[in-house]
């Protein structure tokens, strides 16, 4: 089984161009274009690392961060920030 990414990003070249580059490597990806998204998708998805846009609507990366360190569940989850 591939590991899982999800990548949090409002840009979608951004998040297209990671993807490409992740899934020809064989890693499964999954993308949120914001914030909120991305929390729903961590707590559905169970990614084993998070790629995070810093600068995002609805919650930026820093919000999104601490709400995933604050719980026992997701605070070891590996989280990689990106910014442009």
């Amino acid at each position: 089984m591939s590991k899982r990414i999800l990548i949090a990003d409002d840009d979608e070249k951004i998040a297209y161009l990671v993807q490409t580059r992740l899934e020809s490597r064989g890693y499964s990806v999954i993308t949120a274009k914001d914030g909120q998204e991305a929390l729903e998708k961590v707590e559905s998805s169970k990614p084993d690392l998070l790629i995070l846009d810093v600068r995002m609507p609805k919650l930026d990366g820093d919000q999104v961060y601490m709400t995933l360190h604050s719980k026992p569940e997701t605070k070891n989850l590996p989280i990689l920030m990106l910014t442009g």
